[in-house]
C-alpha cells in the first residue's frame, strides 16, 4: 500500500514539473496562463517610449528654431520717398500747383508713421511735419489706408510778390491728410487729400497722385 501511494504521488509530482515551461523554472517564476479567445496585450518597451519621446522633443525643437528663423527675417524698419502732383485744387492761390514730395519714416511693428513733406509751388515752398495713422487691409501690407496731419511753414519765393506777405518772410502752414497707399515690391502709390491752411490765407483742398520707393530692413 506504501509502495503505490508513493508512486502515485511521484506520477503526480512528474506531470506537475512537466507541465512549467523550461524558461519559468530557470527564472522561479510561475507562468501566466490565458484562457481560449483572451487577446495577450504586451506592455511597451522602455527603450521604444524612450526614443519616441526623443523624436518628439528633437521635432519640437526644430520647428521652434524654424520660427525663430523666420521671425529673425521679419522687417522692422521701413523708408519711403516719393512725388505727386494735384489732380484737383481749390482755395490759395499760394499752394496751386503744388508739388508734394513726402518722405516717410516707420517702425512696421507701430501703426505709426512721421512723414516729412518738402512742397513747392510756383509762388511759395513749403516743409511740413506730419504724424500718420496706417492701418493696413492686408497681411502681406500691400494696401494701407491712412490718416493724419502735423504743422510747418512756407515763405514767398523772392521773385514773387504777394499782397499780405513779402519774399522771403516764414509763415506757419497746418497741413490735415487722408488716403491710401499701395504697393508691389519696392515700387507704390498713393491716392491723397490734403487741406492745408496757411495762416492768413485761405484754405486749400487738394487732391494728390504720386508714386514712390520703399525700402524695408
Amino acid at each position: 500500500m506504501r509502495i503505490n501511494i508513493l508512486s502515485i504521488s511521484l506520477l503526480i509530482s512528474i506531470l506537475l514539473v512537466g507541465t512549467v515551461p523550461l524558461s519559468a523554472r530557470e527564472e522561479g517564476k510561475t507562468p501566466v496562463t490565458y484562457r481560449v479567445g483572451e487577446v495577450r496585450a504586451e506592455k511597451p518597451h522602455l527603450r521604444s517610449s524612450s526614443k519616441l519621446q526623443t523624436a518628439a522633443s528633437d521635432s519640437e525643437e526644430i520647428e521652434v528654431r524654424k520660427e525663430d528663423a523666420g521671425s529673425s527675417k521679419e522687417k522692422t524698419f521701413c523708408f519711403s520717398i516719393g512725388g505727386g502732383l494735384p489732380l484737383y485744387d481749390r482755395g490759395s492761390e499760394l499752394l496751386a500747383d503744388l508739388n508734394h514730395l513726402p518722405i516717410t519714416l516707420r517702425m512696421l511693428k507701430y501703426p505709426v508713421a512721421v512723414m516729412i513733406s518738402l512742397d513747392y509751388s510756383s509762388s511759395a515752398e513749403s516743409t511740413i511735419y506730419n504724424i500718420l495713422y496706417i492701418r493696413e487691409l492686408s497681411d502681406s501690407r500691400r494696401v494701407s489706408v491712412f490718416l493724419g496731419g502735423g504743422i510747418g511753414s512756407y515763405e514767398i519765393l523772392e521773385d514773387k510778390q504777394h499782397e499780405k506777405y513779402s519774399p522771403g518772410q516764414k509763415h506757419t502752414l497746418y497741413n490735415l491728410e487722408a488716403g491710401c497707399k499701395a504697393r508691389m515690391g519696392f515700387l507704390g502709390s498713393f491716392a491723397k487729400v490734403k487741406h492745408l491752411n496757411a495762416k492768413g490765407a485761405e484754405n486749400s483742398v487738394l487732391l494728390v497722385l504720386g508714386l514712390d520707393v520703399n525700402i524695408s530692413i
